[in-house]
C-alpha cells in the first residue's frame, strides 16, 4: 500500500498500518509490532529548503545533533541519529527535498530496537516527493 500526502508518499508494507492524525502519520506492524515509525511534513514558504535550514531546524529539536549521519532516503536527504531515553529507544530523522522538510521518528523498546529496522529502512527508502 502507498501513503501519499499532498507533498510526500511512502509505500507501507504489506503486514503495516497506519493512523492519520493531524499532526503526523502513524505507521505500525499490525500484528507482531513492537514499535512505531512516525512522519510530520513541514513547507517552506519562500525559497526551497538548503542543508543549512535542516542543520539549524535539527538543532532547534534535539540536543543530539553530534550523533547525526547524514543520509539519503528515497527522494529526500538530512540527518538520521538515535539515543536511548529510560529505556526507549529513539531513532530520528530530519529530512528535505525542495520545499519540503520530513520530521520522522521511529520508537520502541530499548530491548526490541534491531526486531523492525529492516523493514523500517525499506519503508523509508520508498519516500518520494509529490505534488
Amino acid at each position: 500500500m502507498k501513503y501519499k500526502s499532498a507533498s510526500w508518499s511512502i509505500n507501507i508494507l504489506d503486514d503495516w498500518g497506519l493512523e492519520e492524525s493531524e499532526d503526523c502519520v502513524s505507521i505500525f506492524s499490525e500484528e507482531n509490532g513492537v514499535g512505531v515509525l512516525q512522519i510530520s511534513s513541514a513547507k517552506k514558504e519562500d525559497g526551497e529548503v538548503s542543508e543549512d535550514d535542516l542543520i539549524d531546524i535539527t538543532k532547534r529539536n534535539s540536543e543530539d545533533i553530534k550523533k547525526a549521519e547524514k543520509v539519503v532516503l528515497g527522494d529526500f536527504q538530512g540527518f538520521a541519529w538515535e539515543h536511548h531515553n529510560n529505556n526507549e529507544y529513539w531513532r530520528k530523522l530530519t529530512l528535505y527535498t525542495g520545499k519540503i522538510v520530513l520530521f520522522i521518528t521511529y520508537n520502541c523498546d530499548s530491548k526490541d530496537k534491531d526486531i523492525e529496522n529492516a523493514e523500517v529502512d525499506k519503508m523509508l527508502h520508498s519516500l518520494r516527493l509529490e505534488g
